[in-house]
């Protein structure tokens, strides 16, 4: 459960993209949704484990 807490903070596959690009789809608009889910996941990703880390779901060493 932690994993899929975790792997939702993380930005989308970019393997969207070449999928796009295959099938003829919005290739620009796919590259605008990887970058900006990849900055964002900066932010989520580290506040999830923020979060995480604070209610003692995860112990640092």
């Amino acid at each position: 459960m932690l994993a899929g807490w975790l792997s939702a903070a993380l930005p989308s596959a970019s393997n969207a993209a070449l999928l796009a690009e295959r099938f003829d789809a919005h290739g620009g608009r796919v590259a605008r949704v990887i970058l900006v889910s990849t900055v964002l996941s900066f932010f989520s990703f580290s506040a999830a484990v923020a979060l995480l880390t604070g209610h003692g779901v995860l112990r640092g060493s």
